[in-house]
Formats: structure tokens, C-alpha cells, sequence
């Protein structure tokens, strides 16, 4: 009985309780289950993604170097590079 309830609370299609993350007290729209597209958020949360990334790609590259160093592996150099100065041409980074 209780699985049942939650469930249909929960439920997408039932915007009897989802209107109510909605709308505020006074019934202004507050927020929207259709968000808005927001250029600086997206460039700045993507500027971090892609920046964590290139850190990870640094550790494995060392890591790698370290396990096998007489092997011949990659050098991911030019490709963080190339990934620096997108972030740099964003702001994310300044020039250095």
C-alpha cells in the first residue's frame, strides 16, 4: 500500500507533486523540470570537466611511464596542449 502511493507520487507523469518543485508559495514558476540553457554555466562546468580530464590523463601517463619504462608509450603531450589552449581561448585558464 505504501510502495504504491510513493510510487505514484513519484511518478513523472503525476504533476500533482511535482508542481511543487515548480512553484513557489506565492504560485511564481521558481524552476522548471525544462531547465534553461545557460552558456556561461555550461562552458565553465564543461572548462572543468575537460580540466580534470587533462589531469587524469597526466597521472595515467606517469603511472604508465613508471610501470613500463622501457616500453615505448604515447606522448599525450601535444593533445593536452592542444587542450590547454581551448581552455585558455574560454578563460578557464589564464596564459602562461
Amino acid at each position: 500500500m505504501n510502495y504504491g502511493r510513493l510510487s505514484e507520487i513519484c511518478h513523472v507523469a503525476n504533476d500533482e507533486y511535482l508542481s511543487c518543485f515548480a512553484e513557489g508559495v506565492d504560485g511564481r514558476v521558481v524552476a522548471s523540470v525544462l531547465p534553461m540553457f545557460n552558456r556561461d554555466w555550461s562552458e565553465s562546468l564543461l572548462s572543468l570537466h575537460v580540466a580534470h580530464i587533462m589531469t587524469l590523463a597526466i597521472e595515467v601517463d606517469f603511472l604508465q611511464r613508471e610501470l613500463y619504462p622501457h616500453k615505448e608509450l604515447e606522448n599525450p603531450t601535444e593533445m593536452l596542449l592542444a587542450a590547454r589552449e581551448l581552455l585558455i581561448k574560454v578563460g578557464f585558464f589564464g596564459k602562461t
